[in-house]
């Protein structure tokens, strides 16, 4: 399960794609993770979690008015709009991120959030991302 710590890492994409999950986070060999394509970066979340919070939102669509029914469609609709692959952890700690956006050999900036790792694909995304997060307090002090 990723760690509820908030860090900050690089990493390096490999020759097949591939970006070695921070150990801190807690990832094993064999779990699922979703690649979710945000709009100026990239959030993995566990399969595990997703599957949870689906079937959470399916338990409740048939007991709920037409109007709830709708925001439920909409919040399901979301997360699989966002949804870009699964990978599963390589023995390494690896997982396979998508070559369409990120390149061999190229480094990329990590930011633990909670049960949420943040992929940012250059440095100017992730300083952004930092400097909108920390003017906004969601950081833990």
């Amino acid at each position: 399960m990723f760690s509820g710590m908030y860090f900050q890492k690089t990493a390096k994409i490999d020759s097949k794609n591939r970006m070695a999950i921070p150990l801190k986070t807690g990832i094993t060999y064999g779990q699922k993770i979703l690649v979710a394509k945000m709009p100026k970066y990239y959030e993995l979340f566990l399969l595990e979690r997703i599957n949870a919070l689906v079937d959470n939102l399916e338990k409740k669509f048939y007991d709920v008015s037409p109007e709830q029914r709708e925001e439920i469609l909409r919040d399901l609709n979301y997360i699989f709009s966002i949804a870009i692959r699964t990978s599963m952890v390589d023995e390494q700690g690896r997982i396979v991120m998508p070559s369409s956006d990120f390149k061999a050999g190229s480094e990329v900036f990590l930011q633990g959030r909670g049960k949420t790792l943040a992929v940012f694909k250059d440095e100017q995304d992730y300083s952004n991302y930092m400097a909108a997060v920390e003017t906004s307090d969601i950081l833990r002090k």
